[in-house]
């Protein structure tokens, strides 16, 4: 009957869980807050039901500059940093590596979070949902520190981790871990409007709020028979693994033999960007990207490349609509909106987020088996600048099956 027809419908109330509560989990030591230190979150708790999709972590901390003594023995001043602030999405910068760990068994490991997740906003993230990222600390530019140099960020496990972006419902009866490694400075974090010297970040604080869940009785005897059957849950994932080239020789054209991988964990999609002169630099955001007038770039997938046709663009004459267009599809295909809008203009695009992106989410000749060598070639129209570093994160699927009541986890290998 048409939608226009139905007159008699009544209201439907859900009442299945009847309780929805955050908990804070601290970490295993709180003061090991330093750089290099690893942060260990720990949960153990059996009979729960965890939505890791809405869990975040609350993280505090202040930005100082010390500035050496006037007079001869006197002590260093401590005082507010007025020129310095975290770039966009610094707390990302933060850490030099995220692992979480299910049943003992570490299911995903992000390297370099910062220069991971942000690629990761900028593509895969709408406009408004970038927006609502602003308690992260994504102000592209306004900063996020108090006049005092204080900041607390709120990031979403969801940003850090491609499980907790993709499962969206609660965990059974499983025993969490979560690492965090500090990065071993904070320099990247940062960001200076003019240079100024002695400025430190301190990190005071780093939480874990996670969501448990209470159900009705009903849906509680459901879940207890899953349990004692101990049938197998499924988690599949997108997992970004982000590889580099720490400094690329001045030519115009580079091949380069990123990986092989497995027929399982295929490349869905990779994404492709530059950066010269930004790493350890405060005065340069390390939130953003170069486009180094790149011409042209083919993902070869053992002899099938994409896109086919070589792309030819010019940023010198404005012409890198196609780079943008390759853009724009990667939010279309990974979320399967119909229109959505993207967080970077054309414009924008250009000047801060070049992001070279390639969808080989669909391939000819995917073999069922056997490995996939992944090659990208680039080409620029000028040599590669001096300390211009090559980045590259492949996006592909990842499955486990865990049982609720042994606590057996396993990789699906196909």
């Amino acid at each position: 009957m048409n939608a226009l027809l139905q007159i008699h419908q009544k209201p439907i109330y859900d009442g299945s869980i009847t309780r929805y509560q955050e908990q804070t989990v601290n970490p295993s030591n709180p003061l090991a807050l330093s750089n290099n230190d690893i942060i260990h979150f720990s949960l153990n708790q059996s009979d729960s039901l965890t939505h890791l999709h809405e869990g975040y972590f609350f993280i505090t901390g202040k930005l100082r500059k010390v500035t050496p003594a006037t007079v001869a023995g006197g002590a260093p001043v401590d005082s507010v940093a007025a020129n310095t602030n975290l770039t966009n999405g610094g707390v990302l910068h933060l850490f030099s590596r995220a692992e979480l760990k299910i049943n003992n068994l570490t299911v995903e490991s992000v390297i370099d979070p910062g220069l991971t997740c942000i690629p990761k906003i900028f593509t895969t993230y709408t406009d408004g949902e970038a927006k609502q990222l602003v308690t992260m600390g994504w102000t592209l530019g306004s900063g996020v520190t108090s006049d005092t140099g204080e900041f607390n960020v709120r990031l979403p496990f969801s940003v850090l981790f491609g499980l907790g972006y993709d499962i969206t419902q609660v965990l059974v009866n499983t025993k969490l871990e979560i690492l965090l490694t500090r990065a071993r400075n904070d320099d990247d974090a940062l960001h200076q409007t003019v240079v100024e010297e002695g400025v430190y970040l301190k990190l005071e604080k780093v939480v874990f709020k996670l969501p448990h869940v209470t159900v009705d009785d009903k849906n509680r005897l459901v879940l207890l028979k899953t349990i004692e059957k101990d049938t197998p849950l499924n988690l599949t994932f997108r997992s970004w693994d982000h590889y580099q080239i720490p400094s690329l020789p001045a030519s115009l054209k580079h091949s380069w033999s990123i990986k092989t991988s497995s027929h399982t964990e295929c490349p869905r999609f990779v994404i492709f960007f530059l950066q010269t002169g930004r790493s350890g630099v405060k005065t340069k955001s390390s939130s953003e990207f170069d486009h180094c007038d790149l011409r042209n770039i083919k993902l070869w997938l053992n002899n099938e490349s994409f896109p086919q046709e070589d792309l030819d663009q010019n940023f010198g004459t404005k012409n890198y609509a196609l780079f943008y267009h390759m853009y724009l599809n990667l939010l279309k295909s990974y979320t399967g909106m119909r229109d959505p809008a993207p967080v970077m203009t054309f414009s924008e695009y250009k000047n801060a987020t070049p992001l070279y992106v390639i969808d080989c989410s669909h391939q000819k000749d995917r073999p069922k088996q056997g490995s996939i060598d992944v090659r990208l070639d680039f080409e620029a129209r000028a040599p590669f600048p001096p300390k211009t570093t090559a980045h590259c994160i492949i996006v592909h699927d990842t499955v486990y099956e865990y049982q609720a009541l042994s606590g057996v986890i396993h990789k699906y290998e196909g």
